[in-house]
């Protein structure tokens, strides 16, 4: 099987899709928010755009450590 450029640009929107609802589910539970309201504050946060943009890699990180490092132990 060959590996083509297409293929790696579909895994990677895929792992970014799945990290996004990881990132979302984490901070419903966390915050005790409703899915909505948890998109809400994901997506007006400047880790949606380092996500869309793969920054330094976030894509490949855990959600949980994303989460704790952006909003901080002491937010949550």
């Amino acid at each position: 099987m060959n590996v083509t450029q297409d293929m790696v640009d579909k895994l990677g929107d895929v792992r970014k899709v799945r990290l996004e609802a990881e990132i979302v589910d984490e901070l419903a539970s966390r915050l005790a928010l409703s899915p909505e309201e948890a998109m809400e504050r994901y997506f007006a946060s400047d880790l949606a755009k380092m996500v869309e943009d793969n920054e330094f890699g976030v894509r490949y990180l855990d959600a949980s450590y994303l989460v704790d490092e952006v909003w901080g132990a002491a937010d949550l």
